[in-house]
């Protein structure tokens, strides 16, 4: 609740400080094409941290870690359409996101891409962290893997 409640700070502070009356979630298109790797807002990334605690503590189940995104370390880029090489899915609204957490005095990097199918829909594509090798990473197979 409380990295909700952040996500939710930001969001507000963000839309304030461009003066918008909507959000990117409300102004974004679920169904349009990209072709590019583009940067993204405060409110994009609060949704990719949003998203990497629920991938740590739901698939590796672990709590009390620290997410350290805003350090230099954390970053979410809006990559290309992409395509599952197996069913043929396609999946727009894709980011990928770099940066590590604390766990037990130590610190992990994770990697993740994830897809948006609409405002409150996302699909995990892919996360990987050396935490914990036991585990399996989530690992979609991609055309941009080939």
């Amino acid at each position: 609740m409380k990295k909700l409640a952040v996500g939710l700070f930001l969001s507000i502070l963000f839309l304030g400080a461009c003066g918008s009356t909507s959000s990117t979630e409300d102004s974004r298109n679920y169904s349009e094409s990209n072709s590019e790797v583009k940067d993204t807002n405060d409110e994009e990334k609060s949704e990719a941290s949003i998203i990497v605690e629920k991938v740590l503590k739901e698939h590796y189940m672990i709590d009390n870690f620290e997410v350290n995104f805003t350090d230099d370390s954390f970053k979410v880029y809006r990559m290309p359409d992409d395509k599952n090489t197996e069913t043929g899915e396609e999946y727009k609204n894709v980011y990928s996101t770099i940066g590590n957490f604390t766990y037990q005095d130590k610190i992990y990097n994770f990697d993740m891409v994830y897809s948006f199918t609409d405002k409150d829909s996302y699909k995990v594509l892919y996360f990987n962290t050396p935490l914990d090798e036991s585990k399996n990473t989530i690992d979609t197979p991609l055309e941009s893997d080939k």
